[in-house]
């Protein structure tokens, strides 16, 4: 097997994630690899100059495939933790973040919540249930055009009457003029109560719900102190 071809494979693993060390060609086994090559070559058909000339030249663009690389992980790593870091100043705070959840604290206080339609809609009807999956309120909405629609659930049931405390989800109905159903992303506003890093991921505290930073959507002043 010449040089060029095993310079190939390590560039080629270079770009791939290896499951330990002796699965990984580096830049110091290919110069061994280029020694050795050397020191048992033919004398009487020795290694010509533009051979020689031609892998180094191999050897010098794996060394900075290698160092390329190892550049973008250790850029990943840094942006990463800086992404992780500010989280925690999303603390007192409120966010809209992707999610189909949402907490009612018996307060009274309506819940800013919404969707995102992917087209056109000519009939929506959105459904609230509790955690027991019975529906308490259903709010008809007609027509609606695609792009956001936001809603303010005064967390009253179809009776009028308020409802428990708990977690509650929402469900979108939407359909086009042919009863064909409309794709929707649902969201929800909450303020960020706090942040933990149990699963070594930063996770919003929302009262009794959760949600990754990478759900957020939208940031605003909290409405309370």
């Amino acid at each position: 097997m010449s040089i060029g071809t095993i310079a190939g494979s390590a560039a080629a693993q270079t770009q791939s994630s290896q499951k330990g060390d002796n699965a990984f060609m580096g830049k110091e086994d290919f110069l061994k690899l280029l020694i050795s090559q050397m020191q048992h070559q033919d004398p009487l058909e020795p290694m010509k100059n533009h051979e020689f000339v031609a892998q180094l030249a191999t050897f010098s663009n794996v060394e900075q495939l290698v160092s390329v690389n190892e550049g973008i992980a250790s850029l990943g790593n840094i942006q990463s933790a800086a992404y992780e870091s500010s989280a925690a100043s999303y603390i007192g705070k409120e966010v809209e973040v992707i999610s189909r959840q949402m907490t009612v604290n018996g307060t009274g206080e309506p819940i800013q919540t919404g969707f995102v339609l992917t087209k056109h809609a000519d009939n929506v009807v959105v459904d609230f249930s509790n955690s027991s999956g019975e529906v308490v309120r259903s709010i008809h909405l007609g027509a609606k055009n695609m792009g956001p629609v936001d809603i303010e659930w005064n967390t009253l049931n179809n009776n009028g009457e308020p409802v428990a405390k708990g977690v509650y989800s929402m469900e979108v109905h939407a359909a086009d003029s042919d009863g064909n159903p409309v794709q929707y992303e649902a969201r929800v506003r909450g303020k960020v109560d706090g942040v933990s890093y149990d699963t070594g991921t930063a996770v919003l505290q929302l009262g009794d719900l959760q949600a990754t930073v990478a759900n957020i959507v939208g940031v605003y002043p909290s409405k309370t102190n």
